[in-house]
């Protein structure tokens, strides 16, 4: 059961990044509108003759952040299809190619069980049955590749 629960881990890895990926492009599409905000200017009210304020505009921070954002996006995105090559290949060196196109469409096109079993014409629950099976083969192909010291990449 501990492998499965290894297996299982290792495969999610393209989903945990591609989580973190839509995280960061939210943020940045958030900052974007901050930082374009415009604030009409009030003139009613009293002057200010003093003020300890930064010279930078209030968008700048939001710029810096976007940009090292966009950084992280793209090293992100290098590190994801890495991942999917490397998960794919390991995948399809399985013998069993209905266990390898299960796996393929779970994990690496994030289909739900539900959406297998519609598009094979396979009830649900063989789909589970199917996916348990394929799971348990590929425990075998991940404990002799001991690609489990990849999890923390």
């Amino acid at each position: 059961m501990r492998k499965s629960t290894e297996v299982k881990r290792y495969l999610r890895q393209i989903k945990v990044i591609n989580i973190s990926l839509k995280h960061k492009m939210t943020e940045i599409e958030e900052l974007w509108k901050t930082a374009t905000d415009i604030n009409a200017v009030s003139y009613d009210g009293e002057k200010v003759t003093a003020s300890r304020k930064s010279t930078d505009a209030g968008y700048v921070n939001d710029i810096l952040r976007i940009s090292d954002l966009e950084k992280k996006i793209k090293d992100e995105i290098l590190r994801l299809t890495e991942k999917k090559h490397e998960i794919i290949s390991s995948i399809l060196s399985m013998e069993n190619e209905i266990y390898s196109h299960i796996l393929i469409m779970h994990y690496v096109d994030m289909k739900s069980f539900e959406d297998i079993a519609a598009e094979k014409d396979y009830s649900y629950q063989y789909v589970i049955n199917l996916h348990r099976k394929a799971i348990n083969a590929f425990a075998e192909i991940y404990c002799k590749k001991d690609i489990k010291n990849d999890l923390s990449a």
